[in-house]
């Protein structure tokens, strides 16, 4: 919901775009397919708590390969 281009339609939150992508098998390679990986805090204008940030930080590190794309 805090993404800036969702917007609320009655008590949903829809992405107005088609800028989110969800895969549900490996992609080889990843940079022909993604540009970045978006990370937002939980609500809008909050900035990432100490277990968000070590979440994310776990992610990165799981994933090497894919350090480049994180923006968070």
């Amino acid at each position: 919901m805090n993404n800036p281009r969702t917007e609320k339609f009655g008590d949903k939150y829809l992405s107005v775009t088609d800028y989110e992508e969800r895969a549900y098998q490996d992609i080889e390679p990843l940079n022909r397919y993604c540009l970045g990986i978006d990370a937002y805090p939980f609500n809008e204008g909050d900035e990432f708590n100490e277990e968000q940030i070590d979440i994310l930080n776990k992610l990165k590190s799981d994933f090497p390969q894919w350090e480049r794309f994180f923006r968070f």
